[in-house]
């Protein structure tokens, strides 16, 4: 069709005042999505040691425990840790943190498999936002977990599995899942350097009873720095300091030989972590710990793994170490530290490595851990190394 000059111009004049409508009614940089959770008491999943290879994560530092795992099956997935994505085994090497602000959006939705789900009456507040970082992925293949993840993590939305501490600041956890909102946040974490290793340093973010105590957000409690140094002296190794996690209370105990002993309620999959200095156990050839027996008069149904900021060596049910001692109420274990190694190297010998990726100098944490949902009371003394 022929125009003439001035017509065109009109028409344009008129497409660009509708582009200039258009965006002033819609916030093009809010994103449309879906949000499960997941690492809250009794959940198997942890959201430490995810796939950014991050490892345990800070309370205090960055976005501390306001952290999401992103489907791997939407568009922009890769390089969601960063610029190093899937680097754990051979350690954290990323400049920047991928960040979203995330808000809850009341709307129906479904899930990977067409069921339809009313959240339109969910959220506490559809203007609350939260700025999270990516610290994992969620695999829209996963055998172990097929029909969840296919659930989920397929692609059908942007989803994300959101932490528990952040879904519990949108809405209700009895939700499991919400509609959401997200864009990408223009607060990427500059990781200055290339380590991605983020420890609990023991501050919290709640408030501090009586007894030192800081009760965090999650229900769960932290022991303050200076009640961790006292209760990691005597029988406990000099120096390591506790990053326990997922746990109700703590308390001091008589362990076995009348030494000090360190008790916790453990949360489902909850752990007593102690991080030690780089150096602690290379060259070394045994662990020994004395646990107090379960209910059933057994060795508790616990693991023991050690760990580096680069990736973790193997885990060891306890119940499955041999050299035992029985001390009355308790039992001492002994396990030689190249049990840890996933390269099977020989028992006798000392500690040089458990993995092809690190060395032994960089394995400086020792973690015990409930394998359960439910809770489980831990008690712990007499831990050397020689």
């Amino acid at each position: 069709m022929h125009r003439t000059p001035q017509l065109a111009a009109t028409l344009l004049l008129l497409l660009a005042a509708g582009l200039q409508q258009s965006k002033a009614d819609v916030d093009w940089q809010w994103r449309v999505g879906r949000a499960t959770n997941y690492g809250g008491a009794g959940d198997p999943w942890t959201i430490h040691y995810g796939s950014c290879g991050y490892y345990y994560l800070d309370p205090t530092r960055n976005k501390g425990w306001d952290v999401a795992a992103l489907a791997d099956a939407v568009g922009d997935f890769s390089g969601s840790c960063g610029p190093c994505i899937y680097q754990q085994y051979l350690g954290p090497c990323r400049t920047t943190r991928r960040c979203y602000e995330v808000r809850c959006n009341p709307t129906h939705l479904t899930d990977g498999y067409g069921t339809g789900l009313d959240r339109t009456h969910v959220c506490y507040d559809p203007s609350k936002t939260v700025t999270v970082m990516i610290t994992d992925s969620c695999p829209c293949s996963y055998p172990t977990n097929y029909y969840s993840n296919k659930r989920w993590c397929c692609g059908d939305y942007y989803h994300f599995d959101l932490s528990f501490w952040t879904y519990e600041k949108l809405a209700d956890k009895k939700w499991g899942v919400i509609g959401k909102m997200c864009f990408k946040s223009s607060l990427e974490q500059n990781q200055g350097g290339n380590s991605g290793v983020d420890y609990n340093n023991g501050k919290g973010n709640g408030t501090v009873n009586g007894n030192g105590t800081v009760i965090g957000n999650n229900g769960s409690s932290r022991q303050t720095d200076a009640k961790r140094g006292e209760k990691l002296s005597g029988s406990f190794i000099g120096g390591w300091t506790d990053r326990s996690y997922n746990f109700e209370s703590t308390w001091s105990s008589i362990g076995a030989d009348g030494t000090n002993g360190y008790c916790a309620k453990l949360q489902g999959y909850g752990a007593l972590l102690f991080e030690g200095k780089e150096g602690s156990l290379s060259g070394k050839k045994m662990l020994s710990f004395a646990v107090q027996k379960d209910n059933n008069g057994d060795v508790p149904d616990a693991t023991v793994q050690l760990s580096s900021n680069k990736g973790s060596c193997r885990s060891i049910e306890l119940r499955s170490i041999t050299d035992r001692e029985w001390k009355g109420g308790w039992v001492r274990l002994q396990v030689p530290l190249n049990t840890f190694d996933w390269l099977n190297a020989d028992e006798g010998a000392p500690f040089y490595s458990c993995h092809t990726a690190f060395g032994a100098w960089d394995v400086n944490l020792i973690e015990f851990k409930n394998k359960w949902s439910g809770n489980q009371q831990f008690c712990l003394s007499n831990v050397q190394i020689w």
